[in-house]
């Protein structure tokens, strides 16, 4: 039974995060989806509050129900404050004036398009490496607090919007080219809601892949033993992945949808951006190799956007490292099931529009987007936004046409010659990046226009 004095020192905790998370809340008045976050999880703690009081009122120490309820409460309530814990750091620092929050009333649109219904986002800030877009309600959905979550988005005029949190490495919050991630992350928004499709499109493919790789899975199972046993990490990982074969359904074969649709999107702009953000890192339980994952996507480019393939501007981009074979069979079996998936996956894409699908309309866009960028001009000037589809394919433009620009060697060179910038290229790249940021903050202040007149 938990002593008086572990009750108070848990009830204290409880208490000082509801204050803090009042007090945060204070300070963001400009940010209504973190005010919505905030509620909902000062709810939750008033909720642990009073059930700890009630156990601790109930409790009678000579009876070993009532002790074994209190400590049963005692238990969940400690676990769940973790949990509010890990949730109010994740909407932590949305405040700072260094987020480009210019962008995210365009990154909201194309979420939307996405979820297929309304949604906010907000930027956290955060001091690992690490671009990824999470959905508040599908979090509170897995710690099952559903119940405060609707009660803190309930709107009378239409369903819950749902807020998705844009978590972005603070130390490269300048860098607007990044955001040619936001296109695999809002693939798994759209992975989630063609979840049935999914699984139904690479079904087939999984267990044929399987089938093949039965016996040496057989052979890995009885040689390995059990992963407590093993003293290799990538062994163990190897062990999880085909242990839990639903992995490869929810995991692997969802980041690879994700990466087909930032492919489709933005072409070799995302291997540009995944080649900087997963410098030093290897697959996972969660993840693919990352020698797999490039080579799937550029599979995808050469059959299906092969003009953009091939063009040379990115030729450094494409040729990256090349696929060290796996030792594994956990890793080939699931690397041989997500490379198969390429085509099932794709043709679920096919209805997915992109800037980049007309060879002349996108060359036509690049030269127009690279003149601009030349004379230290927005690239958004001469664009007529009158619809929310057309704020998606002009971001997703602009990300491509301004990623292409940058790694397009000569005329980069020309840029920062012509400015005077050839010794000191940061400060080439700073101005790439605010004539980019303005151009993605005007899309949605001229949708709002068009939308007045």
């Amino acid at each position: 039974m938990p002593s008086e004095w572990q009750m108070d020192c848990l009830t204290s905790r409880i208490r000082s995060l509801h204050l803090e998370i009042g007090r945060v809340a204070e300070k963001q008045p400009a940010h209504a989806a973190t005010h919505r976050i905030h509620g909902a999880l000062r709810s939750i703690l008033k909720r642990f509050d009073r059930l700890l009081d009630d156990a601790r009122r109930r409790a009678v120490p000579d009876q070993v129900r009532s002790v074994s309820a209190l400590e049963h409460t005692y238990g969940v309530v400690a676990k769940e404050l973790t949990r509010v814990t890990t949730m109010f750091r994740m909407c932590d620092r949305v405040d700072s004036p260094r987020i480009p929050f210019e962008i995210l009333r365009s990154l909201s649109h194309l979420a939307s398009i996405f979820a297929g219904a309304p949604v906010d986002i907000v930027v956290h800030l955060s001091t690992e490496y690490n671009y990824e877009i999470t959905s508040v309600s599908r979090q509170f959905e897995r710690y099952r607090w559903t119940t405060w979550w609707h009660a803190a988005v309930a709107s009378p005029d239409g369903p819950d919007r749902d807020v998705l949190l844009m978590i972005f490495p603070s130390y490269e919050v300048g860098t607007t080219l990044l955001h040619a991630a936001a296109a695999h992350e809002l693939g798994h928004v759209l992975a989630h809601r063609m979840d049935a499709e999914i699984s139904t499109a690479v079904g087939n493919t999984i267990t044929e892949v399987l089938e093949e790789f039965t016996e040496e899975r057989r052979e890995f199972v009885e040689v390995q033993g059990v992963p407590r046993e093993m003293k290799d990490s990538s062994s163990e990982n190897a062990w999880r992945v085909l242990l839990y074969r639903d992995s490869l359904i929810t995991k692997w074969i969802r980041e690879t949808f994700a990466d087909l649709v930032a492919a489709r999107l933005v072409g070799p702009a995302y291997l540009a951006v995944m080649d900087r953000l997963s410098v030093g890192q290897r697959g996972d339980i969660f993840h693919p190799p990352i020698a797999v994952r490039r080579r799937i996507i550029k599979s995808y480019l050469k059959r299906h956007l092969r003009h953009v393939f091939v063009d040379p501007a990115w030729r450094d981009v494409k040729q990256g490292e090349a696929p060290k074979p796996a030792r594994d069979v956990a890793t080939r079996c699931g690397s041989a099931i997500c490379e198969r998936a390429l085509e099932p996956l794709a043709a679920l894409l096919v209805g997915l529009n992109t800037p980049l699908a007309d060879r002349q309309i996108l060359a036509d866009g690049v030269r127009r987007v690279a003149d601009r960028l030349d004379n230290l001009a927005p690239p958004s000037l001469d664009l007529s936004i009158t619809n929310i589809g057309e704020v998606a394919s002009a971001f997703w433009l602009m990300i491509y046409a301004s990623a292409r620009y940058r790694v397009s060697i000569r005329r980069y060179a020309a840029f920062c010659e012509r400015y005077g910038w050839q010794n000191t290229t940061e400060i080439a790249d700073s101005a790439l990046n605010s004539m980019l940021l303005n151009a993605l903050q005007n899309l949605d202040v001229k949708l709002r226009w068009e939308s007045t007149r």
